[in-house]
């Protein structure tokens, strides 16, 4: 006994697509692809936004920190030249 053998699929229709039912179809595939782009460029665009946003905010903390970091260094001169020996300008020693 031999195996069924698999049949060929026959065409319902041998004359080709018309120039509008394939013009047609092209267009709703041609649409579905646009849409998908233009999902896909959404997402960049917001992707990019909250990246620069978060460069932005990292910068303002990096300069409210420098600047803390100055005021407290300046403080900090400051109290040091208060406390020093009235003999000493700075770093070096005044003699008279």
């Amino acid at each position: 006994m031999k195996p069924p053998r698999s049949k060929r699929l026959k065409q319902r229709c041998v004359v080709p697509l018309s120039n509008f039912a394939f013009n047609f179809n092209l267009g709703r595939y041609m649409k579905e692809t646009f849409q998908a782009l233009q999902g896909a460029h959404a997402v960049a665009e917001q992707t990019k936004r909250a990246a620069q946003e978060a460069v932005r905010a990292a910068r303002r903390e990096q300069g409210h920190a420098e600047r803390l970091l100055a005021e407290k260094t300046r403080e900090a001169a400051g109290a040091g030249a208060a406390a020093a020996a009235p003999g000493l300008v700075g770093r070096c020693r005044l003699t008279l």
